[in-house]
């Protein structure tokens, strides 16, 4: 969501996990300018990668590549938060499955929020969110990656269903993930660096 992290509210107000221990990034860039000011980030509409995967049950763990099995653990995750965030519900069961120690509990705490003012996080009509994964360190029982993501989704007034932010921007987080009982979830994520509309991760 993080995804990356939130500040309730409005999106300049709420950098949202994905994720997330997101506001944590010391320098992030914004509109092509190098910034140490958390508050000039907004917060990202996350619910990036494979939106049409169904979170309704989880897949068996099976003997995949680990690479593999990272990139299709950050795809769940960014689904189960999109599920959490649409009512939003801290509770959601997709969470656990997805997330684990300190990102569960700011997933959490950061849908609390969007529940307490009301909003939902949604797709767009445009519906071009894209998720691209790249492995920058593995052990046996963790990993450190890059998700760069092109975020399109809207936050939404549940009571009215006006569209209160649509901005699209583009993402680039690190994420640590652990392994636990033979599934990769994810530990943490902090945004990186942030430029509004579409742009690419390769700099």
């Amino acid at each position: 969501m993080s995804f990356p992290n939130a500040r309730p509210a409005s999106k300049a107000a709420v950098v949202a996990v994905v994720a997330v221990a997101l506001l944590t990034a010391g320098c992030a860039t914004v509109s092509g300018k190098a910034t140490t000011d958390d508050s000039a980030i907004p917060e990202p509409n996350i619910a990036i990668a494979s939106v049409q995967t169904s979170v309704a049950t989880v897949a068996p763990v099976v003997d995949v590549a680990p690479e593999t099995a990272i990139a299709g653990a950050i795809d769940a995750f960014w689904v189960a938060y999109l599920a959490a965030h649409d009512p939003p519900n801290p509770d959601h069961p997709a969470l656990n499955d997805v997330a684990i120690g300190e990102e569960l509990a700011l997933l959490k705490e950061r849908i609390s929020a969007r529940r307490r003012v009301g909003e939902s996080i949604r797709r767009s009509e445009r519906d071009a969110f894209t998720s691209t994964v790249r492995i920058r360190s593995l052990a046996a029982e963790s990993s450190v990656v890059e998700v760069c993501v092109f975020d399109d989704l809207v936050i939404v007034d549940i009571l009215s269903g006006r569209v209160v932010n649509d901005e699209v921007g583009t993402y680039r987080f690190e994420m640590s993930m652990v392994k636990r009982d033979g599934r990769w979830l994810v530990g943490s994520n902090r945004i990186v660096s942030y430029r509004a509309g579409v742009d690419t991760c390769e700099r």
